[in-house]
């Protein structure tokens, strides 16, 4: 009996194996559609065919499953890359003014700068000081060659502000106008306030020390001198910037929040469309705040699904007077995944509102040769599809050489081949860890029930 059930298994076994031969073939199947319409351009050699949410959704890893198709229903090869586009780019220089000159004055501190002939026309000024803790006000006045002084710059703020959180600002930017060389900066004290750690705590008791009957608070002010070490200028560079990687917001489809109060963690739960993200942005009403942030992706680890951290980070927003500064994003290698874990650290400080949250990421497209038959469709979403082999050379050539290329729109998706008559990806069942799970538990339990029954056929055998 229970070599009858092995065997039995056995076939089964077999027969799973014969049905993924033959579900194998050499012609992929795809579920999903999309109708291409080309832009008119007689000079592109190239034809390009952004990707959208729906390509992503349906497609895998490495978009081995997707095929463009030309108006014979043929295969054209082409190359998948990473949309690029020119972006212009700001690189800062920045240099010490020679020779400046001081002079305390009614209204404050006097810094008087002319620059040298051969200096460029800078944009802005920086006060470096070493100072830590300060807030102080400047005004700027410049004059141009063969004109009277002006007001450039009125009531400007520099600060350091370490005593309460790490936020420091130096510089002041000029008008865009200015075209003065020489410049007189105003700081309009000659000391910076300062409040100590120390906290004076007065109190009056009663007889029997139990009742507080006075209380008063001190807070003790020190007064130093404003130190410069010196004044640098600085000028910008704008440049075009052949190869930069498109970027742009993805809408994401579920937004969950969850409080541990043990952990004095936020975690928010994010589902998106597979699209390639590099990041996420939060937008929150809250303000003056740093907090701890961690991005986490579903990780299979046997029939188990884990969560693998893959960046951490800090988000601030802040405003304080007229200083106002967000930094809410948090960058991390291109994943795709469906879902993803945001967990914000708030330790004993309330938790964040978190209003919104989008995904940040790269876009991507196919690449082709521009042919009179042109392109109709592009076809995606194949279990068993593998990864095409073109001889991508021309195409390679056309990219290196900046040829011109004509952008395709793509239609609504529409269904290419019925669910019911998709090919069924065996290979991908048997690789399931929860199906080997399963199937291991069927095995315990027919080898189980084969022993019981041989040992009460062994127990009515005669003793002899």
């Amino acid at each position: 009996m229970l070599s009858l059930c092995l065997q039995r298994f056995a076939l089964g076994i077999l027969g799973l194996l014969l049905t993924t031969t033959l579900f194998a073939s050499d012609v992929p199947v795809f579920r999903w559609q999309k109708a291409i319409t080309v832009e008119p351009a007689s000079d592109s050699v190239l034809q390009t065919v952004p990707f959208d949410s729906e390509i992503y959704t349906g497609t895998r890893d490495g978009f081995p499953d997707l095929r463009l198709l030309d108006d014979d229903g043929q295969t054209v090869p082409f190359l998948i890359r990473q949309q690029i586009k020119q972006r212009e780019v700001t690189a800062r220089s920045h240099w010490s003014a020679s020779n400046p000159e001081l002079k305390p004055s009614d209204d404050g501190l006097e810094v008087f700068i002319r620059l040298k002939e051969d200096e460029p026309q800078p944009v802005g000024v920086s006060v470096i000081t070493p100072l830590k803790n300060f807030d102080q006000r400047v005004d700027i006045f410049g004059t141009e060659p063969g004109q009277p002084e002006r007001s450039l710059v009125k009531d400007a703020r520099i600060f350091d502000y370490s005593q309460f959180m790490d936020v420091r600002r130096l510089e002041i930017r000029l008008p865009d106008n200015n075209k003065c060389r020489s410049f007189r900066l105003i700081l309009k004290t000659l000391t910076a306030n300062q409040e100590s750690e120390m906290l004076q705590l007065t109190r009056s008791l009663t007889e029997k020390g139990r009742t507080e009957t006075n209380r008063e608070e001190r807070t003790t002010i020190q007064r130093r001198a404003f130190r410069i070490e010196r004044v640098d200028f600085w000028k910008e560079t704008k440049r075009l910037e052949e190869k930069s990687k498109v970027e742009r917001d993805y809408a994401l489809e579920q937004l969950e929040s969850t409080e541990d109060s043990d952990k004095q963690v936020t975690t928010l739960t994010l589902t998106t469309h597979r699209e390639p993200l590099t990041g996420f942005e939060i937008a929150t009403s809250d303000t003056n705040f740093r907090r701890s942030i961690q991005v986490l992706v579903p990780h299979q680890q046997g029939a188990r699904i884990e969560w693998r951290e893959i960046a951490s980070g800090t988000i601030s927003q802040f405003a304080i007077a007229d200083f106002n500064e967000s930094r809410l994003q948090i960058r991390f290698p291109e994943q795709r995944h469906e879902t993803y874990r945001l967990t914000l650290t708030h330790g004993d400080s309330r938790p964040l509102k978190v209003d919104s949250v989008h995904g940040i990421g790269n876009v991507y497209e196919a690449v082709c040769l521009k042919s009179d038959k042109g392109l109709a469709t592009v076809a995606f979403s194949s279990d068993l599809a593998k990864a095409p082999q073109f001889d991508l050379a021309a195409i390679q050539l056309a990219l290196d050489r900046s040829a011109t290329a004509s952008s395709a729109i793509l239609g609504p998706q529409s269904e290419a081949t019925p669910a019911s008559q998709m090919p069924v990806n065996v290979q991908g069942l048997i690789n399931n860890p929860i199906l080997i799970g399963a199937v291991v538990c069927v095995l315990v339990a027919i080898l189980a029930i084969c022993l019981l029954k041989a040992g009460k056929q062994i127990s009515q055998l005669p003793n002899e």
